[in-house]
């Protein structure tokens, strides 16, 4: 697989510095006691908060591509000496989640960039970077046979990441498309998952990452009272003050 080819199967677009670390700073991320990015890359996410942590707070990252990992590690290293802090290999849908419950110390943040593509796509260049097949979104019929069985990657993983984080005081902030936001966060309001104060700031996809895409940082925070009437506040950018509209669910649509 040629080296362009293996980035698109991947999805590897990675986040540079400074759009990390306006990321970070819309964020509290010292009330966390472990900080997690699930595909890290070069690890730009988790440098950003091992630059910015005040506490004693574990630092993970999970990374596929061992070039990378290396790379991350010797990166957190030139500005920590922390055991807590430091990146390993690890294939997201191989995660033994019942085993990580009672290794991580909880509240926990999920951050970073998730892969920017869809199974579909993956499959049709034979990538194995793909989750176990399964009917993930409950989908009924022809609905889980057809074209609404083709979904994004980060979608299926911040679906997973909302049900760890559901009744928890744990929270996720990703960048992903605007549509991955809007779906995902649909899909917490109809399950009625115990998660709520969501935003979404709008990013320039085609500045950061070169590629046009409607595209946002997404986060969500876990509660362990359920919130009623859910909506998700919408700005216009990272450092936007004030929302310039609110998203809710009517008749299960957004």
């Amino acid at each position: 697989m040629t080296k362009t080819k293996e980035k698109l199967a991947f999805g590897d677009f990675q986040t540079p510095l400074e759009l990390a670390s306006e990321v970070v700073s819309t964020i509290d991320i010292n009330r966390y006691k472990t900080i997690i990015e699930p595909t890290c890359g070069l690890g730009n996410f988790l440098f950003v908060c091992e630059s910015k942590r005040k506490m004693d707070t574990r630092i993970i990252g999970w990374e596929i591509n061992p070039k990378y990992v290396e790379k991350a590690n010797k990166s957190l290293q030139s500005i920590s000496n922390c055991c807590d802090s430091f990146v390993k290999q690890q294939d997201f849908f191989d995660v033994d989640w019942k085993g990580f419950n009672n290794q991580i110390q909880d509240p926990l943040l999920f951050i970073g960039n998730p892969p920017w593509v869809t199974n579909t796509k993956q499959g049709k260049m034979l990538s194995k970077n793909l989750p176990e097949k399964s009917n993930f979104k409950g989908l009924n019929g022809l609905d889980a046979m057809t074209g609404k069985s083709n979904f994004d990657i980060s979608e299926w993983m911040l679906i997973k990441i909302a049900k760890i984080i559901s009744n928890k005081n744990s929270a996720m902030a990703f960048l992903v498309k605007t549509s991955v936001a809007r779906k995902v966060f649909t899909y917490i309001c109809q399950h009625n998952l115990y998660i709520g104060n969501f935003f979404i700031k709008e990013i320039d996809a085609k500045k950061h990452f070169n590629v046009n895409v409607d595209a946002c940082l997404f986060f969500a925070q876990g509660m362990v009272k359920n919130e009623k009437n859910r909506t998700c506040k919408v700005f216009s950018s990272i450092h936007a003050k004030k929302p310039y509209k609110h998203m809710g669910i009517f008749n299960d649509v957004v």
